[in-house]
């Protein structure tokens, strides 16, 4: 079966300042459902231009986590439940097919 390697971001605080980081270990526990692990590499600060014009500057958790291609509609729906439960208008997904791993 086909690997992708999914990169997202969750932010940390939403647009009214509340804590957003409680709510990562749901997705955190998600995308270990749909694959054999993920990886935090880090915090990521970043600009998004809201629907309104206006900027929104967030700092992110940063994820990496690599699945099997079928389980990406998965991962987007554990994106789409976390983002539902905050003010954020996106959240950043990035897909990359065709990805050669291995667990050494």
């Amino acid at each position: 079966m086909a690997k992708v390697k999914a990169t997202f971001y969750l932010p940390t605080r939403d647009n009214d300042g509340r804590d957003l980081v409680p709510g990562h270990k749901a997705v955190e526990n998600g995308v270990y459902d749909l694959c054999d692990g993920w990886t935090y590499t880090g915090y990521v600060d970043g600009a998004y231009r809201m629907a309104d014009g206006s900027p929104s500057f967030d700092r992110s958790r940063a994820y990496i986590a690599v699945m099997d291609e079928p389980a990406v509609a998965a991962l987007k729906e554990l994106l789409r439940a976390f983002k539902s439960a905050t003010l954020q208008e996106a959240i950043y997904l990035e897909v990359q097919h065709g990805v050669e791993f291995s667990f050494v």
